[in-house]
């Protein structure tokens, strides 16, 4: 007698993979009608019906799969968070590691300003959303961002002894997520935003570094320092 036990199992387990896959092609497809709604729109404003009709799928179905609109909004921003690292990796130098520092602030901003009919509403919606679930996540995702940027120098030893790595990087994402409002608002263009980004960077790095690379970044400070002001004349 044939035990058909095996070719059951793998039937099953096909199944199940089929299955999977159905469900990760959905998902694909409503984070995909919430990003061409935001574009077309150019806000963040539409329902849950709204996103269900452009995506070819239930309501029901958006909630089983995914959960609330912000948790669509969230996934959204951490996808953009893959296509930021992709950026930095393809522009990072071996070497010198400060300037690497820089290199991740400057991909944040190159993928934020090349895309802003995107993330301006994306990012003007999710900093005033109070997420328990959600944010922290992403909050995370970005500080771990932010400590990685600083690592190989804190490990080539550019810094001072007395720097504490953690509370550098929280500082850096902290001050980053302040500008990227002024952002999202309209009340930075795009290169005030990368003007102010590279400013700020240079300034939290100036109060831990050692001696020899001061005079570097005091003239990075001085070059990006006409942006700022303009900012500021304008704020008062």
């Amino acid at each position: 007698m044939n035990d058909k036990r095996p070719r059951d199992a793998k039937m099953l387990s096909n199944q199940i993979l089929g299955m999977e896959r159905a469900k990760q092609r959905r998902r694909e497809a409503i984070f995909a009608a919430a990003e061409t709604m935001i574009r077309s729109r150019g806000d963040t404003g539409f329902s849950m019906n709204d996103l269900a009709r452009q995506a070819s799928i239930s309501t029901y179905t958006i909630y089983n799969l995914i959960g609330t609109k912000d948790t669509v909004f969230y996934t959204l921003l951490n996808l953009g968070i893959d296509r930021i690292e992709t950026v930095r990796a393809d522009s990072f130098e071996e070497g010198d590691t400060l300037e690497a520092i820089f290199s991740a602030a400057d991909s944040v901003v190159a993928t934020f300003v090349k895309d802003a009919d995107f993330y301006r509403p994306l990012m003007r919606h999710l900093l005033g959303v109070p997420d328990p679930v959600n944010r922290p996540h992403f909050m995370a995702r970005s500080f771990d961002y932010w400590l990685f940027a600083i690592t190989p120098a804190l490990e080539a030893g550019v810094f001072r002894e007395d720097t504490a790595p953690h509370a550098l990087a929280l500082t850096i994402q902290v001050f980053f997520t302040g500008v990227t409002d002024y952002w999202v608002h309209d009340e930075m263009t795009d290169d005030e935003f990368l003007r102010q980004i590279r400013y700020g960077v240079a300034a939290f790095l100036l109060a831990s570094v050692k001696d020899p690379d001061r005079p570097r970044l005091m003239a990075m400070m001085g070059d990006n320092k006409a942006g700022i002001e303009a900012v500021v004349a304008r704020l008062r």
